[in-house]
């Protein structure tokens, strides 16, 4: 009954080190556009400049979801609430960010809401896996 948690912080570990090594190579990318830019920041093209912020994000979304894992693993309450709470915007952004770009995929984005939306099930599942008294 208790191992129920393990399919949780199996995903939320591959996720984070997914958006961790996106965040690593969207900042090599913006190192890169810096150096081509001859380290000005105002040479910068908009996308040049967008890799930091998509970098930026990317880790610590990916530090978010290590502390994450740990509190799953521990079976704390925010562990549970958290993967609730970061599962539906992952439901949210994922199609919203695929949908927005020039050639819209609606399969792809269909697909990528639904990983995180199953995970929002078995997160609601192992409900008592979980004690307010640890």
């Amino acid at each position: 009954m208790r191992q129920r948690v393990w399919p949780l912080v199996a995903f939320w570990s591959g996720a984070s080190l997914l958006f961790l090594s996106s965040g690593l190579l969207a900042l090599f990318n913006f190192v890169y556009a810096l150096i081509r830019a001859r380290g000005i920041w105002q040479n910068l093209s908009l996308s040049g400049l967008a890799w930091l912020w998509v970098g930026s994000f990317f880790l610590v979304c990916g530090v978010v979801g290590c502390l994450l894992v740990w509190q799953l693993a521990r079976r704390r309450p925010f562990g549970y609430y958290g993967s609730l709470v970061l599962g539906m915007l992952l439901v949210l952004l994922a199609p919203f960010a695929l949908l927005t770009v020039l050639e819209p995929d609606y399969l792809k984005a269909v697909l990528a809401a639904l990983i995180p939306a199953s995970v929002v099930l078995l997160t609601l599942t192992t409900m008592g896996d979980f004690s307010a008294t640890r």
